[in-house]
């Protein structure tokens, strides 16, 4: 009697599941779940990252504008790293009454996307309704994700036409190597084609299920809530940078003897503008034995408490590390330097 009733069960349930998916099915009257990219869709769905029209249709075949893209990026990272020295009200054609007016300044100022200067009128424009090209595409993922042949040493594919593309050739072809994006049957990348709402769904959930856990957890340094180093708040019961550094630097030096120190400027500077900074993340905290995780949180604290931390790197050496308030710094020495 027990087996029998653990049988109806796992029947009732699987009745349910296979009329909860066809129900979403449903929910889109042109989508079947034959077509290559419907997981991909439906996953996006569920998250609430895509939806469809009022008609009852998705309109997989349709192109996805650059206006789409933004939004649906910004909602994918609320804390982008912006630069407050792009200015966003130089867009001529993006209207602050915009609906996507604060995803486009978002995507704008952090440089994931750019915008057209036109020479006849020297006004720059973003084109929020143009279509979104492969190339474009590649840009933004690529560096949100974290897909990036830095060195070169990944395997190179030979595109038939890579001259079209010279400049995005090592972001397009970390994508390809990471089978985010794909070349056609012809060998080529036709960078300048648009993109569709179900080839933009496919492309960002393979970029979301791949992404390292480095990059992942870059998003999670506190110090990207800032759009200035100098707007970062004193910790608690500290006024004044400079006293504050003083002490840093005190204990800093204490019976430490090194020859040099690392100053990761970059953090706020170079790592940041190249998205760079998980594979420092990745580098370090390796060799300081801590967790991707782990790493972020410390300098988190730092940043919070303002302290100078101590720890041993490469499992031998002892090193220190502090962020400083005044030039917004992560400076970090140990016997010898790195």
């Amino acid at each position: 009697m027990k087996k029998i009733l653990l049988f109806v069960i796992a029947i009732l349930s699987i009745n349910i599941f296979t009329q909860q998916a066809y129900a979403k099915t449903k929910e889109f009257s042109d989508l079947s779940t034959k077509n290559p990219h419907y997981e991909s869709i439906m996953k996006l769905v569920d998250k609430g990252v895509m939806s469809g029209y009022a008609d009852g249709a998705f309109l997989p075949e349709r192109t996805i504008s650059r206006k789409q893209v933004a939004s649906i990026i910004n909602k994918e990272f609320p804390q982008l790293i912006i630069h407050p020295y792009i200015d966003v009200n130089k867009l001529a054609d993006v209207p602050k009454n915009d609906s996507a007016y604060n995803a486009i300044k978002k995507l704008y100022k952090s440089s994931l996307m750019s915008a057209f200067y036109n020479k006849a009128d020297g006004k720059s424009y973003f084109k929020p309704n143009n279509p979104i090209t492969r190339a474009e595409l590649a840009l933004i993922i690529s560096q949100a994700y974290g897909y990036y042949d830095y060195y070169g040493d990944m395997k190179q594919h030979k595109f038939a036409d890579e001259k079209e593309f010279l400049e995005q050739k090592k972001m397009i072809n970390a994508l390809h190597a990471h089978k985010i994006m794909n070349s056609f049957p012809d060998n080529t990348f036709r960078p300048n084609e648009p993109i569709t709402r179900a080839q933009f769904a496919s492309i960002l959930v393979r970029a979301q299920e791949n992404m390292s856990e480095a990059h992942r957890q870059m998003y999670n340094l506190a110090i990207y809530k800032y759009e200035e180093p100098k707007n970062v708040p004193l910790p608690k019961g500290v006024t004044n940078a400079k006293a504050l550094k003083k002490q840093q630097e005190a204990l800093f030096k204490d019976n430490l003897k090194t020859k040099s120190i690392t100053v990761l400027k970059g953090w706020r500077n170079m790592f940041v503008v190249d998205y760079q900074f998980s594979y420092y993340i990745k580098l370090y905290s390796e060799r300081f034995n801590l967790t991707e995780k782990e790493f972020v949180a410390l300098i988190n604290r730092l940043v919070e408490t303002g302290e100078v931390y101590t720890g041993i790197i490469d499992d031998l050496n002892e090193f220190r590390m502090y962020y400083d308030f005044e030039d917004g710094r992560l400076y970090q020495k140990e016997p010898g330097g790195v």
